[in-house]
């Protein structure tokens, strides 16, 4: 996680007293001292995550145009489809970094059909 500010916690969350639909009610209300701490999110922070590869057959050489999934190991629930790049078999999902771990499934229909699967302990790197 990235952090700026001084370090500590945030004192208070409080109500203005009013509200409506279009002006909430809830405002940070005192932050006192040094000690207090505000965050930034990673995904305010300009830094993007992601997992790349490079689909290949059983042989080791490049197979473009490949359907690559992109799955949480912990549940399996797919994230993102694509498709591999058709000359260089390469491909890239934006994810985020605090999700856990993933993996990639992918297949290539034609006689014979290719399907492989990647580890399912892949995680994002900053880019």
């Amino acid at each position: 996680m990235m952090r700026e500010g001084v370090g500590g916690t945030i004192k208070a969350i409080g109500t203005s007293g009013y509200g409506s639909q279009f002006a909430p009610v809830s405002t940070i209300m005192t932050i006192s001292s040094d000690a207090d701490m505000l965050f930034r999110s990673p995904v305010m922070s300009g830094v993007n995550w992601s997992i790349s590869g490079i689909t290949k057959d059983s042989t080791g050489s490049v197979l473009g145009s490949c359907r690559v999934e992109l799955y949480f190991t912990a549940n399996d629930i797919p994230l993102s489809g694509i498709i591999s790049d058709a000359t260089t078999g390469a491909y890239t999902f934006n994810c985020s970094p605090n999700a856990g771990n993933y993996y990639a499934v992918a297949y290539k229909a034609g006689s014979p059909d290719v399907a492989g699967t990647t580890v399912n302990t892949l995680a994002p790197v900053a880019v």
